[in-house]
C-alpha cells in the first residue's frame, strides 16, 4: 500500500494531474451520490454532457439544468477538499508513517466503494476518488 502512495505523489508531479484528498472528517458530501463525469467540448460542436455510471445502465444528462446540478456537486467537492500542496503533503506523511498505523487489511482497502467524479472542462481532465477509510494509530508500549 506504501508503494501506491509513492505512485499517487509520482502521478501529482505531472503537469497534467491535480491530486486532491477529500478529508473523510469533511463527512457527507455529494461524491456519496456515486460517480459522474462531466463532459465538455468546443460550443460549436456539442452541448456539454453529464455522464453517470449506475448498476442499472448508463445515463447521460443532456439538459443544461441537469449539468449545471453535476457541477455545483463538483464544485462542491473540490472545495471541501485539501489543497494540491496540502493533500501530496497528507499523502506523503501517511506513506511516511505506514509502518506506525493500524490499517484495514489491503483486501479491505480494495474491496472499498471507490467513486469517480470528474469534469473533462477547459481541457483539464480532474477526477475525486472517494472510500471510507479511517487511520488509527497504533500506540507502541513506550506511548502509554
Amino acid at each position: 500500500m506504501r508503494s501506491q502512495f509513492h505512485a499517487l505523489l509520482d502521478a501529482a508531479r505531472r503537469p497534467n494531474v491535480t491530486l486532491r484528498v477529500l478529508p473523510y472528517a469533511v463527512g457527507a458530501h455529494p461524491g456519496l451520490d456515486g460517480p459522474f463525469i462531466i463532459l465538455s467540448f468546443p460550443e460549436q460542436l456539442a452541448p456539454e454532457v453529464a455522464y453517470v455510471e449506475t448498476k442499472g445502465g448508463d445515463i447521460y444528462a443532456e439538459s443544461a439544468g441537469d449539468v449545471r446540478r453535476f457541477r455545483v456537486d463538483f464544485e462542491s467537492i473540490s472545495a471541501a477538499a485539501l489543497d494540491p500542496e496540502r493533500s501530496t503533503e497528507f499523502i506523503a506523511a501517511i506513506a511516511e508513517e505506514w509502518s506506525s498505523l493500524m490499517l484495514i487489511p489491503e483486501k479491505a482497502v480494495l474491496s472499498l466503494p471507490w467513486r469517480k467524479s470528474s469534469w473533462s472542462g477547459s481541457g483539464n481532465a480532474t477526477c475525486v476518488e472517494v472510500a471510507p477509510i479511517v487511520f488509527e494509530r497504533v500506540s507502541s508500549a513506550g506511548d502509554q
